[in-house]
């Protein structure tokens, strides 16, 4: 997990929220999934996200230089996708 110590909010909405753990500010909303966001995971050292969606998709997410996340989607799941490992 990142030093700064973020954590996530998600839930029904297609959408995640980063939020500094101390205070619940929201740094950050990554949307792009068509349906629900389910067990998102930062992987060891914090520069990515990934997340899994009742869209029968997972995406991965990479802040870049000018702090935009972007995602990459991983498709051809029939199913939803209900977990994730770190990358």
């Amino acid at each position: 997990m990142p030093t700064c110590r973020l954590c996530f909010g998600f839930g029904a909405k297609p959408e995640l929220s980063l939020r500094f753990v101390d205070r619940g500010l929201a740094v950050a909303t990554l949307a792009g999934h068509r349906d629900a966001v389910n067990n998102p995971r930062f992987n060891d050292d914090g520069s990515r996200v990934v997340t899994a969606s009742s869209d029968n998709t997972a995406r991965v997410w990479r802040q870049g230089a000018d702090d935009a996340w972007a995602a990459t989607a991983l498709q051809g799941h029939t199913d939803w996708v209900g977990g994730t490992q770190s990358l």
